[in-house]
């Protein structure tokens, strides 16, 4: 390798804090699989299964040779659309609208329903609601679809 594209990387996994330990193992996953299958209330496989991010077993763990946490493509919805996308949007609907008040959340919601009208019915994005606006956290009331049809129309 090229000294200088190894500077390069290593400079890219030092911004980007790319930290393997952060990475699922096959034996974690596996595990984390193996206690979704055992009895609990739906309550709590719900809440279990949204913090491993997953929702049980798949059939490509039974494949010799593959393994799930290093040969599937990424999940541009879960990653973009329902994580880094919403939590930007947010951001800057935050900034734009909170604090520097260059337009209004009414001026938002108008311009996107105005959008949706031109989308498919399960496009359409939601209101954006004001409280949700101010929680302290990256959702917004809007569906993965919701999201990358409203940044297709804004691009």
């Amino acid at each position: 390798m090229d000294p200088m594209e190894d500077e390069k990387e290593t400079e890219a996994v030092e911004c980007c804090g790319d930290d393997e330990s952060l990475h699922r193992s096959e034996q974690e996953h596996r595990k984390r699989c193996d206690e979704l299958s055992t009895v609990m209330t739906d309550e709590s496989k719900r809440y279990w299964s949204r913090l491993y991010g997953i929702s049980g077993r798949s059939v490509f763990l039974d494949l010799p040779g593959f393994s799930v946490t290093k040969c599937l493509v990424h999940d541009t919805m879960h990653l973009l659309y329902e994580g880094i996308s919403m939590a930007e949007v947010k951001r800057l609907l935050r900034y734009c609208i909170l604090d520097k008040k260059y337009f209004s959340l009414s001026y938002v919601n108008l311009s996107m329903a105005d959008i949706g009208r031109h989308l498919r019915a399960n496009c359409r994005p939601n209101e954006i609601d004001a409280s949700r606006l101010k929680m302290a956290d990256d959702r917004l009331n809007l569906t993965a679809s919701q999201l990358q049809c409203t940044h297709i129309c804004f691009l």
